[in-house]
């Protein structure tokens, strides 16, 4: 232990948003490229600017636009509202879940079906999370569900994923 009395530490505000900037960026930099994504370095600092310094944003959103059908398109939707900031605390991730699950609904018979995904990830929360085709054999068990397949509901849990936790 005699080697640590020499260490340092350095004490990071992770509530001032410039301290994480720089790791966001980088973030949404590489992730963006490995998809393939055309994105400038400016729309990415846009987007930086948008999370407010919650990296769990920039997460979402990777993940939200490289699951959409046109990744471009929904860069760009986010990017002509990245001025909308707010004083209240993680309001901006909030917008972003709301979108992401409103996008998930698709047609209107869709709702009952999210809404029954949900309800099983809500009622398993306190254990361990459930896989995509858990879930999809409990919903086949709901006789309003019986005629979904079982790649209807995958690919409807699979529209979520950017909200949703899996192993």
């Amino acid at each position: 232990f005699a080697s640590l009395s020499d260490a340092s530490a350095t004490v990071l505000n992770i509530n001032e948003e410039k301290a994480t900037d720089k790791d966001i960026e980088l973030f949404m930099a590489t992730k963006f490229r490995v998809s393939d994504l055309e994105i400038t370095t400016n729309q990415i600092s846009q987007l930086v600017v948008r999370s407010q310094g919650l990296f769990i944003w920039s997460s979402t959103l990777v993940k939200y636009v490289q699951s959409s059908r046109n990744p471009e398109h929904e860069i760009q939707r986010f990017l002509s509202s990245a001025g909308e900031t707010s004083e209240k605390p993680f309001e901006v991730l909030y917008r972003l879940y709301d979108q992401v699950i409103k996008s998930a609904i698709g047609r209107e018979e869709d709702t009952a079906v999210i809404h029954a995904i949900l309800g099983v990830i809500l009622l398993s929360a306190g254990r361990r999370p459930l896989s995509a085709n858990a879930i999809a054999v409990f919903l086949r068990h709901d006789t309003r569900f019986a005629s979904e397949t079982r790649k209807s509901v995958l690919n409807t849990i699979r529209s979520l994923n950017a909200v949703l936790y899996e192993d």
